[in-house]
């Protein structure tokens, strides 16, 4: 996970008014939300539609990020996009499959395109199969290597390079590889029950399903 500095706030005393009667505050606007919203910081997180990637996205959903999240599978990641909304997010949808180098572009240059600089960047998807090496289909183990490694290092390589300006002498948070990656993370976001849970289905059957 990749965190550059939250995006900045005006602060100072509010403004004097003259004394007058008091009056009713304006009915909010979804334009006003919208506006709002774009003061928030923009958190970017893959493999996102369940799992590990849905909880980090729910918990920088309720830290106050706004969310672009990516999946391979639509249906499951906008039903993940719904369950983040419900967190007070403004979430933008991006299904990529990221085994794709020009996919990995795609959802960089989508991500980047909202006008808006990412302060975190979550690289969670990633894939894995089961079975002895040597019974395994080379081409399955291909893909594996793609997703897991070539898409996390290419798509760290244009975040860094796009957010290195933002660093600023900050501390960077970089996580390692598929699984381990992820753990670092939630290591840093979830508390203690949720990282039990999340470590019980990670080395459960099934826990190598593609997210």
């Amino acid at each position: 996970m990749f965190r550059g500095p939250a995006a900045q706030r005006p602060s100072g005393p509010a403004a004097q008014r003259p004394s007058s009667p008091a009056a009713p505050a304006p009915p909010s606007t979804n334009r006003k939300r919208s506006r709002t919203s774009d003061t928030k910081p923009l958190a970017l997180v893959t493999g996102a539609s369940s799992g590990i990637g849905l909880e980090l996205a729910e918990q920088l959903a309720e830290r106050g990020y706004d969310l672009v999240v990516n999946a391979e599978d639509d249906a499951r990641l906008q039903r993940a996009a719904q369950r983040v909304r419900a967190a007070g997010a403004r979430v933008e949808v991006v299904r990529a499959d990221l085994r794709d180098p020009g996919e990995t572009e795609r959802l960089f240059a989508e991500a980047t395109g909202l006008g808006r600089p990412l302060d975190v960047v979550v690289l969670n998807a990633g894939v894995g199969r089961g079975g002895a090496f040597v019974d395994t289909d080379l081409a399955d183990e291909l893909e594996v290597i793609d997703l897991n490694v070539r898409s996390t290092v290419h798509l760290a390589k244009l975040v860094l390079r796009d957010m290195d300006a933002l660093f600023a002498g900050k501390d960077r948070i970089v996580a390692g590889s598929a699984k381990t990656k992820a753990q670092a993370a939630a290591d840093k976001l979830l508390p203690d029950s949720l990282k039990a849970e999340a470590h019980r289905k990670m080395a459960g059957p099934g826990s190598g399903d593609e997210e």
